[in-house]
């Protein structure tokens, strides 16, 4: 790529100069197919409308250019839903059509538009009926007008067309089998025109499965059906496929054996799926990019239906929680196993750490349609097969090395209750066809299965807690009363009947008494999966005066994404009060610029702080009063402790930009993003306070919910053992009460003080008490003191 950038520095007209742009456009959407970097398709779109724009208006080349830039953009729109770029893709690719009718790509140009207007269609859905049908006819042309013994452009048309037929089908509703034959027929074409080891063969049977089934629920023909299950059991042997569409391939299959019954076929193909996530390539790719792959690759709640369905066919718990870790918390888990697993091979086993990579890029990477002779693509896929065999062989190969025999596997049942040695984890998941809690202790890896008509509960009343975080001075009064139900209701249904289960309560307590001395609490971790995943469960229950009946009472709690992530925290010892001069970082933001922030008590949080240092006289600390990112990412590594006093900014649409608000000058702002965080690796990082709102939020869309990425995750994955969040927007003054009681705890006593209550423990326990105070004193708003949570080791 570089050597083709050269020429562009000639003048616009020069002889070649727009063969040579457009031909690193190529390269460039090239690699954007293979790796998904957004950067990529970018540089693409600059280099071919360069190329469009030096080339002769209606020549028959420059037709395919524009159309080509309108595909372009058409991708773009696919990732960033600016309906600009639809609209610049529906221009291009209509006005490419102008060329002369005997133009030889004419069946491209015809693709192009056909696409870009259906993309438009799906956009308006009813309300743009004629782009359906127009794309239909423009599909129908496009396969008329390509020669027969053109295979693989063929193929293509007809595969397009099937889906478009699919579409019309559902949008006009049943109307017998009449309009559903026509999808059937071109993709059954389709798909016989497509050799058997060819990798794109199993999109073309996903979607010949689709309207098998769509027949099958009007004809009740058991001829379909067989079809339907002959082919899907096809679509996950394609050796030579990339593993994330194999892996889509193994669950959508699962999910057809499902609805048929099959339940143990269905929990082997979630299995088989599941397991191929090592080997999707996601490493080289940024945070968006990481979070597009989930939301278009990958069905939303992967894990928490694999995990119901495999407790429907009689999996134990330990082989559910295992499932469950190879589906949840993925692209955090990527970061780690590079820190970890991956990290110590290249270190130790350097050349075969080499071909370990090379190989996952090789195997993940599509098979680009460069060639229109299949013959001459035989070789390719029969590449990809021994590219597959190849990599098996590098695994086993490194797993038979002293210290890898668990490389890039879940862990065992004995690793998994040895993470619970500290206090019990308790993974809550729900969905329609049951609701499971599995609970890890030393001891055992156990489940709890919830009542008949658990997820409709837990649905309706998620939705009562999401819209009780919509508060106003005008509603709050009636939130609060909203938030004290619902807080209640998770009580009674979900961590009572946990906490029996672990005899932190017995059947007879009635939440009377004497309270418990926070120090002989035990801890519980928490994990919530899909419509859990925000649920408070260090909140739940009654705080009404004198009552025991709440999770605050009876336990310290504490939250991690994943048991991974959980393991990556304590990695570390906490030896910040063993160490002559732990460092302390604070930065604060009391005034943000762009008139949209409100101002903080961000420097009398930092002075109180302050005061408390000083009165140890053992610490040290160092101040930043609106600082820039760079310099904040600068200190960083030189502390123990950060604690950051400011706005935070959670993004649900791409949770990687979610961040923390600093200051890039007096009228800019400046963001400390997830994705930032994510890349840092700080040795000497122990606690990280975020004393801002959000920090801990998980409202991201549903396909990303599981990946539990905020901004609090983020600071884990840069190595600080305890993150101190919120889940949702804090009171000035509420931060204030609970930071400044934390470290007054946490430091009383001196750097040896409290050994009893050492480690890790003793974080979870000051910051439990700090948070104690602050209910004392607001026990009628449970929206004010219940959003400070902590995670971690």
């Amino acid at each position: 790529m570089k050597c083709a950038e050269r020429p562009i520095s000639r003048p616009p007209g020069a002889p070649d100069r727009a063969d040579v742009v457009a031909s690193l456009g190529t390269m460039y959407h090239s690699r954007y197919l293979r790796f998904s970097a957004l950067s990529d398709l970018e540089e693409a779109i600059k280099f071919i409308k360069m190329a469009v724009e030096d080339s002769k208006p209606f020549d028959a080349k420059n037709s395919l250019r524009s159309s080509i830039l309108g595909s372009l953009y058409e991708q773009r729109y696919q990732r960033n839903r600016e309906y600009d770029d639809l609209e610049n893709a529906i221009k291009l690719t209509s006005d490419s059509l102008s060329a002369p009718s005997d133009n030889p790509t004419r069946g491209v140009l015809l693709n192009n538009f056909a696409v870009a207007i259906s993309t438009r269609y799906e956009y308006r859905k009813a309300q743009a009926v004629e782009d359906l049908e127009e794309a239909i006819k423009l599909m129908e042309l496009r396969v008329s007008i390509t020669p027969r013994d053109n295979l693989n452009e063929r193929s293509h048309g007809l595969w397009i067309l099937g889906k478009l037929y699919i579409e019309r089908f559902k949008l006009l509703g049943s109307r017998g089998t009449k309009l559903i034959e026509p999808a059937v027929k071109n993709l059954e074409e389709a798909l016989d025109t497509v050799p058997k080891e060819d990798p794109k063969r199993i999109h073309f049977i996903w979607n010949l499965s689709q309207a098998l089934e769509l027949r099958y629920r009007i004809s009740h023909s058991f001829d379909d059906l067989n079809k339907m299950v002959t082919l899907l059991r096809e679509s996950w042997s394609c050796r030579a496929a990339q593993p994330r569409s194999l892996v889509l391939a193994s669950v959508l299959s699962a999910a057809q054996y499902a609805k048929l019954g099959m339940l143990k076929e269905a929990s082997a193909l979630y299995k088989q799926g599941l397991g191929l996530l090592d080997k999707v390539n996601l490493r080289y790719v940024g945070g968006s990019d990481q979070e597009n792959f989930f939301t278009e690759s990958i069905p939303p709640e992967l894990g928490s239906i694999a995990v119901g369905i495999c407790f429907l066919a009689g999996e134990d718990a330990s082989s559910c929680l295992r499932l469950l870790e190879l589906s949840r918390g993925l692209i955090m888990g990527g970061v780690i196993d590079s820190r970890c697993d991956v990290s110590d091979l290249r270190s130790q086993h350097p050349d075969l750490c080499n071909r370990y990579d090379q190989l996952r890029i090789e195997v993940d990477s599509p098979v680009l349609r460069e060639s229109t002779d299949q013959l001459t693509q035989g070789p390719t896929y029969r590449r990809r097969e021994k590219a597959v065999d190849e990599l098996e062989e590098v695994m086993d190969s490194i797993r038979k090395l002293p210290g890898f025999e668990g490389f890039q596997l879940p862990p065992c049942a004995e690793d998994l209750q040895a993470m619970a040695c500290e206090g019990p984890i308790v993974i809550l998941n729900c969905l329609e066809i049951g609701g499971h809690a599995i609970i890890v202790t030393p001891e055992a890896i156990k489940s709890l299965e919830f009542p008949q008509g658990f997820y409709e509960k837990v649905t309706t009343q998620m939705a009562v807690f999401k819209q009780c975080l919509k508060w106003n001075r005008s509603n709050y009064a009636s939130k609060t009363k909203d938030m004290k139900m619902f807080l209640a209701w998770l009580w009674e249904d979900v961590v009572k009947p946990v906490f029996r289960k672990l005899n932190i309560l017995s059947e007879n307590d009635k939440g009377k008494g004497p309270h418990q001395d926070p120090e002989e609490l035990p801890r519980v971790w928490w994990i919530g999966v899909g419509p859990l995943a925000a649920a408070p469960f260090h909140a739940a229950g009654n705080h009404s005066k004198g009552s025991r009946e709440n999770t605050l009472s009876r336990a310290i709690s504490s939250y991690t994404p994943t048991i991974k992530a959980l393991r990556y925290a304590r990695e570390k010892p906490l030896d910040l009060l063993k160490k002559s001069k732990p460092r302390i970082l604070t930065v604060a933001m009391p005034t943000t610029p762009g008139g949209v922030w409100s101002s903080l008590k961000a420097s009398e949080e930092v002075e109180r702080i302050s005061d408390v240092v000083d009165k140890t006289q053992w610490l040290s600390a160092t101040k930043l009063n609106c600082p820039t990112t760079a310099k904040v990412t600068t200190e960083m590594p030189l502390h123990d402790v950060i604690h950051f006093a400011c706005h935070g900014d959670s993004d649900d649409n791409s949770p990687s930009n979610s961040a923390l608000i600093l200051q890039k000058n007096e009228e800019e702002i400046d963001r400390l993003t997830v994705e930032q965080m994510s890349h840092m690796n700080l040795r000497d990082a122990q606690i990280a306070y975020l004393s801002a709102c959000s920090t801990a939020e998980n409202s991201s869309k549903l396909a990303l919910a599981d990946e539990s990425l905020f901004i609090a995750s983020a600071f884990q994955l840069a190595g600080f053992n305890h993150v101190l969040a919120t889940r949702w927007a804090s009171f000035d003054d509420a931060c204030l009460i609970v930071a400044t009681e934390f470290y007054k705890l946490l430091f009383e006593g001196g750097p040896h003080g409290n050994e009893r209550e050492g480690g890790h423990r003793r974080v979870s326990l000051v910051f439990h008490k700090a948070v104690l105070r602050l209910r004392e004193m607001y026990r009628a708003q449970p929206i004010k003191w219940a959003s400070f949570i902590h995670t971690g080791a």
